[in-house]
């Protein structure tokens, strides 16, 4: 486990500054890899034996640490962003996501052709959303961006491949 230090505050000032700079903007894949590759410099600094980082990222229930998957967590909060300005009623966002039918529920499959090809987030936002029901009047944002981000992280790892872990612990509960 992270012992609070001076390290560890940084390491978490670090990530912080990711995930805001995650929801103005997608990401690139070489930005999300050096994210990662930071923020496992900070977890195994000086250590010996390190586990890959997909072990780390399982929960805690099951023997991680429940460490957050960076390009999921980036992309929950730029769709949480994009459907709160949509909801928004003097919003471009608004008027722009309505043009192209996306401020209620999507179709499944969605039709993405008919959106502009310069703008590849609104795809992505428009392909991944279409799997995601749309907040009740009584869900908070929080809710639903944890709701967001569980549906996204499943997508992403049932459609990598992503295969037993190599490591895990064998009694979780144990400390």
């Amino acid at each position: 486990m992270i012992e609070p230090s001076a390290s560890h505050n940084e390491y978490l000032c670090l990530l912080a500054k990711n995930l805001v700079s995650g929801t103005n903007s997608p990401l690139t894949k070489e930005q999300v890899q050096q994210q990662t590759t930071v923020c496992t410099w900070f977890i195994w600094q000086g250590a010996i034996f390190r586990v890959p980082v997909t072990t780390v990222q399982i929960p805690k229930e099951q023997g991680g640490w429940a460490l957050a998957n960076t390009e999921t967590k980036c992309k929950t909060l730029l769709y949480a962003r994009l459907w709160f300005l949509c909801t928004k009623n003097s919003s471009i966002t608004k008027s722009l996501m309505r043009k192209w039918n996306l401020t209620g529920p999507i179709a499944k499959p969605p039709n993405v052709h008919g959106l502009p090809n310069g703008i590849t987030y609104i795809r992505h936002y428009a392909l991944d959303m279409a799997y995601v029901p749309l907040p009740g009047p009584q869900e908070t944002m929080k809710k639903f961006k944890n709701r967001l981000y569980g549906v996204l992280l499943t997508v992403a790892t049932t459609s990598n491949g992503t295969s037993e872990l190599r490591i895990a612990r064998k009694y979780p509960r144990i400390a």
